[in-house]
């Protein structure tokens, strides 16, 4: 690289020999940086995983420097910025002429580092068969693991604190409401996005109860009757995971939206829906997977508290309230997680280290939210006895018309649901991502809009695929023997 300067510090740049690789590198003279062209950094490195592992991910946390490529000498050439993949180090990297420019003995600190990350992958590749952690990190089963794992660790983590006070955590959410407004009004989207998640509850309950309409009285007499499943309480449990499913993408896609805004606000760059839209969308596999799960487990959740015949005992009832609240707890910085790491291993990860880090304030925010939820969940159940006693229907043999009810129920659920997703979780969102934040600078992390990824697209043709089968089973359900089922079960 005859006649180039260091970028750095403006020092002549001199050619240097590595005997064992039989590569000649440049080596400032002021600053001691060295730079490596295309292939010489990998040629003297020598470490094939740590070269796929780049080729893979590029730079992590990528962004563009200041300084101009001394190779590619044009005034529009930039060199980026990123931390090296398995490594802590960060470099300068050119993406048209594939060069590196490392300070003084950062290459030496760097290679280390790859070399013995490359010796624990191989290793943890061997034994446990995880490349696709690595390489294919959209498996549904591996992200639904970790978020299980999560949770166990959660558990144990939170068993041994104390609640917060309810009154002081209610307190503290409100506190909090005066900067989640402010930006609230200032980027309306955000309402926009709520709304979007109302939507889509509300369309999965009336296609949930779409179902019900099929059921004739006598089956819904000899199942309340009996001890055993039947297979109209399979068709039901599946009906309702579909459903479930259907909302789980657009709560959250939306989800992360919201928290999309407050980042790129974080970052001084202009919040729109598009921009938005571009941030999320290579990530919405993921999303979409711990959405499903995370709406099944509340809806499981609130149907397990409501009176039946089957009720569980108080130790069990007391131990799964614990678990759900430390699921509920363990995941709050899952999405922020998502959203500014490279994959859910790390998501998980860092969602437990942002619990640890932040416990006391993450604590209070969702008691205080839970408490809202609480008591517009009780009017909503309230209200809903109001209707019921003066609609005139509940004088009727109940099984005969159970349809009608949970339609005619729709109304105080439609309500209360509007109340927390529009006006209410926004803020919630909100809260966390600003933890989220406070924890990312603590940790030193940036934040970079993912680039583009095929495997989002896969998501849609699944949700589309979706769609599809739910439209075919409500237009055909009696060619395809579903009535007849749930009929004579």
């Amino acid at each position: 690289m005859s006649g180039a300067v260091c970028p750095k510090c403006r020092g002549k740049f001199k050619e240097f020999e590595l005997k064992d690789a039989g590569v000649i590198i440049d080596v400032c003279q002021l600053c001691r940086a060295i730079w490596f062209d295309k292939e010489e950094f990998w040629s003297v490195l020598k470490n094939k995983t740590a070269k796929k592992q780049f080729q893979k991910q590029g730079l992590l946390r990528k962004r563009n420097s200041r300084y101009l490529c001394p190779k590619c000498r044009s005034p529009d050439i930039f060199l980026e910025q990123g931390t090296l993949p398995m490594t802590e180090m960060e470099v300068e990297h050119c993406s048209f002429c594939k060069s590196f420019l490392f300070d003084d003995k950062e290459y030496l600190q760097a290679k280390t580092q790859m070399d013995e990350n490359a010796v624990r992958l191989k290793s943890t590749l061997n034994e446990n068969n995880l490349r696709t952690v690595q390489y294919n990190d959209f498996s549904t089963r591996l992200f639904s693991k970790r978020l299980k794992d999560l949770n166990s660790e959660v558990y144990e983590f939170t068993n041994t604190m104390e609640k917060p006070d309810k009154a002081e955590s209610v307190a503290d959410f409100f506190s909090r409401i005066n900067k989640a407004s402010a930006l609230i009004f200032k980027e309306p989207e955000i309402i926009l996005f709520s709304f979007f998640q109302f939507l889509a509850i509300c369309i999965a309950y009336l296609l949930w109860i779409q179902i019900l309409n099929w059921i004739p009285p006598e089956v819904w007499e000899s199942s309340a009757n009996s001890d055993s499943a039947s297979a109209a309480d399979y068709i039901l449990t599946a009906w309702g995971v579909i459903c479930v499913g259907f909302a789980a993408l657009p709560i959250g896609f939306f989800t992360a939206c919201i928290g999309a805004v407050h980042l790129l606000n974080q970052q001084g760059k202009e919040s729109t829906i598009s921009r938005c839209y571009k941030f999320v969308f290579p990530k919405i596999w993921p999303l979409w997977i711990f959405s499903w799960l995370d709406a099944w487990i509340t809806v499981s959740r609130i149907i397990e508290r409501l009176p039946n015949k089957d009720q569980s005992s108080a130790i069990e009832q007391a131990f799964a309230e614990a678990m759900y609240y430390a699921w509920k707890v363990g995941t709050a910085g899952v999405i922020p997680a998502i959203l500014t790491t490279n994959n859910t291993l790390q998501a998980s990860k860092s969602s437990l280290g942002f619990l640890k880090s932040k416990a006391s304030d993450i604590l209070k925010i969702r008691v205080g939210y839970s408490v809202i939820n609480w008591v517009v969940g009780i009017l909503t159940y309230v209200s809903s006895c109001f209707i019921l006693a003066n609609s005139g229907i509940i004088r009727e043999e109940i099984y005969s018309s159970m349809y009608g009810i949970l339609l005619l129920l729709g109304i105080p659920i439609f309500i209360a649901v509007g109340l927390l997703k529009i006006f209410v979780r926004p803020l919630y969102i909100l809260f966390l991502f600003d933890l989220y934040s406070d924890y990312m600078l603590e940790k030193r992390q940036v934040v970079t809009i993912p680039s583009k990824n095929t495997d989002a697209k896969t998501a849609l043709w699944f949700f589309a695929f979706l769609i599809f089968l739910m439209l075919a089973v409500i237009l055909f359900h009696e060619e395809m023997g579903i009535t007849k089922m749930l009929t004579y079960s």
